[in-house]
This record gives C-alpha cells, sequence and structure tokens, in this order.
C-alpha cells in the first residue's frame, strides 16, 4: 500500500479538518506460488494482488477519502463475551470520550483469505509502513517545517486485523516491542492554550479510559500562584499548568487510588510473522480451509492516543506495504 496523509495540525488528533488523504493502496502477496489469494466478497474475484483501482471498484475506499487521527480505546464497547463475530467491526473514536464514535476518517473493509491447503495467515516480512520522504520533503519546503516532524507519521499508523478465530489484533509498524501507548492522561484540549485543562473546582482533569466503573480516587498536587509552564513544543500532550489549578498526580493516584489506565495491545512485525522455530503458533492473522474464504476485518487508521499524532505538523505521506504469508498446518486447538 501506499498512503499519501494529511496530519494533524498543531493542535491535537481530535482536530479533524484538513487531516490524512489517503493516495494510495495495494495488498501484495509473498507467497503467490502457493495459492494465497483475496477477496472483497464471499464470492467475489480473486486476487493475488490489488491495487488502488482495483480497491476503488471492490471496496468503500476512495482516494481522496480524509483520514483522521481516531483511536482504538474502549474495545470492551464493542469486543466482550457478547461480541457475534458476523455482526461487528472494531469501532473507533475521533476524542479521548466514549461515546465520540465515529465512522469516517480511517480506512475499513473485509478481506477474505483464500488458500490453496489448510493453514494459517500471517504477515510476511517484507511488510512496512515508511514515511514518504520525497513527498515530505515537498511539503516540508512548502509550509516551512522540519521534514523529520511529518516523517513521524510512520510511527503513529496502525493496521488492525479481526477474524472470528485469531480475534483482534493491531500491528504497530516500526517498533521492537509495543509502545503499550496509554488511552488515558492530561490533554489540553478545550481550549488549546498551552495549559492542561481543568474543571470548574480548578483541578486538571483526567481524559481518556480507565477504570471509571471502580471509582478510583483520583489525586490533585497543590495549586501554585504562579504558572508552570511546558517544557519542549506545545502540543495536546504536552502543556503546563495554569497558576491557581491542582495539577494531576497520576503517579499517586495509580499507587495508592486505584487508577487503572487503559493502553493500547499491539504487536510490532516481528510478532506477527510466522514463529522461526516452526513449531509455535504466534500471532496469525486467521485460519484458512483450502478453497474456502475466510474473513478478516483490515482497518488502516493513525491512532490518536500515540504521542507521535500530535507533532507541529501540517500534511505528510507515507508508504505502506502490507504482505501476507501462509503456513499450512493443521488448525491447532486452543
Amino acid at each position: 500500500m501506499t498512503l499519501g496523509v494529511f496530519v494533524t495540525s498543531t493542535v491535537a488528533w481530535f482536530d479533524i479538518s484538513n487531516n490524512l488523504i489517503v493516495n494510495n493502496l495495494e495488498l501484495g502477496f509473498s507467497d503467490k506460488d502457493k495459492g494465497v489469494q483475496v477477496s472483497f466478497s464471499a464470492n467475489g474475484t480473486k486476487y493475488s494482488t490489488a491495487a488502488k483501482d482495483t480497491l476503488e471498484n471492490e471496496t468503500p475506499y476512495r482516494e481522496k477519502y480524509p483520514l483522521v487521527p481516531v483511536t482504538s480505546a474502549y474495545q470492551s464497547q464493542w469486543l466482550n463475551d457478547s461480541t457475534v463475530f458476523d455482526d461487528t467491526v472494531p469501532v473507533l473514536h475521533v476524542s479521548p470520550t466514549d461515546n465520540d464514535v465515529t465512522t469516517v476518517g480511517f480506512i475499513q473493509f473485509p478481506v477474505y483469505f483464500t488458500t490453496a491447503q489448510d493453514g494459517y495467515i500471517y504477515l510476511d516480512s517484507k511488510t512496512s509502513l515508511k514515511a514518504n520522504t520525497e513527498e515530505n520533503a515537498k511539503s516540508a519546503s512548502k509550509n516551512k517545517i522540519s521534514q523529520s516532524v511529518l516523517d513521524k507519521i510512520e510511527r503513529c499508523s496502525r493496521v488492525s486485523f479481526y477474524s472470528d478465530d485469531c480475534g483482534f489484533k493491531i500491528y504497530e509498524p516500526n517498533v521492537l516491542q509495543s509502545s503499550n501507548t496509554a488511552f488515558a492522561g492530561r490533554l489540553d484540549l478545550n481550549p488549546f492554550d498551552t495549559y492542561y485543562d481543568y474543571n470548574s473546582s480548578k483541578e486538571e482533569i483526567l481524559y481518556g479510559e480507565y477504570n471509571k466503573e471502580d471509582n478510583p480516587e483520583i489525586y490533585h498536587g497543590l495549586a501554585l500562584s504562579e504558572d508552570v509552564p511546558l517544557v519542549g513544543d506545545s502540543d495536546c500532550f504536552n502543556a503546563g499548568t495554569k497558576a491557581g489549578v491542582a495539577p494531576l498526580d497520576l503517579e499517586t493516584s495509580i499507587s495508592k487510588g486505584g487508577l487503572k489506565i487503559a493502553h493500547e495491545k499491539t504487536y510490532p512485525l516481528s510478532e506477527m510473522t510466522p514463529p522461526e522455530d516452526g513449531q509455535s503458533l504466534g500471532n496469525p492473522i486467521t485460519y484458512c480451509y483450502m478453497g474456502e474464504p475466510k474473513k478478516v476485518i483490515m482497518t488502516v487508521y493513525v491512532e490518536g492516543w500515540d504521542l507521535d499524532a500530535v507533532v507541529a505538523v501540517v500534511q505528510a505521506s507515507f508508504n505502506l506495504n502490507l504482505v501476507f504469508n501462509a503456513v499450512y498446518m493443521p488448525k491447532i486447538s486452543k
């Protein structure tokens, strides 16, 4: 896949205007000789590769549809003991609150895998997601910003896969291990004024997903008579504390108050490719029986809680080369 995108401005990942445009999308397969193919409906045409034109004909994907930074937080709302796979797709939110579900701003469609033999589908080691340095250089020059800032798009993008047998897995590119991104914390959101948001009691607000049902005690420090200025560049994650406002004390809230912040569960590429020992199962995307199309919901998006999602950029582009591999073997009972 090759994607060109507009990332958020200096404000935050929930500022949805003029963000992320997809220019190109392509699926590739490393084991064509073994007969792996995909279609986009149960009885649709089967492909070994599917470029932009094919995807625009076969799926809801359109080149000029905008992407916006979203979040996969609040997964328990749609993925739980009562979830029915055939009636479900991964749900994303466009703000740090649990009620702002969005149906736009990301790429999502079913992929049906067909194999020549029974086996598991994995990502292939050729899979990559990299900043489009040529386009980013042009954008950096045009907008008078650093290209290195634009290139950070490759660290906050995600691809998820949801199947009935192997569950929900998020591929996090360009990391050796999961970033374990926190889905809650302080934010400079409303207004965006270089200070963390606070409530009418002049206490900083804890945004995001945490164990609210347990009524944890949220601790705050002492309010100071002077501003505590931010250190470094301003974005929604990095701000100062306004004079007279009690700063949020996350460490004490966790250690003494029973606060439990939700974190993103992702897999680096090394954990989604076939295990090298040839014996363990690892983290497959799904299992296919010979000749039977197997449905997987694929979603491409930018994770808004990732700290790289709110850098001071106007335009950025990235190239996504998504390659699948099959390992033919009997299905392992869990």
